[in-house]
């Protein structure tokens, strides 16, 4: 590689417009998505759309797992089910802010509504939470950084539709 990138250099004078491109592509692939959702037709989804947005993707199918993952992957944004069969998301939001002061958590319910009357804790947090099933558009805006409307965002907040 380094021999095509002197003779570019040398017949042409593009090598540096090359190399500038190179390290922005690797600029934007630096950020870090950590999906954990029991549901794996819902992770390949998210993959598949966060990929697209040059998002590093990681997912986890349970909690125990997802919270070693959280440890290794340093994420910038990290989805997490409330509901997993080893256990609870938004019990563990503590510890994850604790672990990862400056991960975007995204708690995703099919129960939102009733989610933050039950734990009052959430609506102290940073956590935005988000209601299944979730749209492209609301996750267009929450990755915009426009998306934290308080902390949470339903599908009734999408006008998509």
């Amino acid at each position: 590689m380094f021999r095509f990138l002197t003779c570019v250099q040398s017949s042409t004078g593009m090598a540096s417009d090359f190399k500038r491109s190179m390290s922005t592509t690797i600029e934007m692939i630096s950020r870090k998505a950590l999906i954990i959702d029991d549901e794996e037709d819902f992770c390949s989804l998210m993959k598949s759309f966060l990929t697209q947005k040059t998002y590093e993707v990681h997912t986890s199918l349970t909690l125990k797992e997802g919270l070693h993952l959280a440890r290794e992957v340093d994420p910038d944004i990290l989805f997490i089910d409330n509901n997993l069969p080893d256990g609870l998301g938004w019990e563990h939001i503590g510890f994850i802010q604790s672990i990862l002061p400056s991960c975007r958590i995204v708690l995703m319910s099919a129960y939102n509504a009733t989610l933050t009357l039950q734990i009052p804790e959430l609506n102290a947090s940073r956590v935005i939470i988000i209601e299944k099933p979730i749209s492209f558009n609301a996750l267009e805006t929450l990755l915009e950084g426009t998306g934290e409307h308080g902390p949470h965002m339903s599908k009734e907040s999408d006008h998509s539709s």
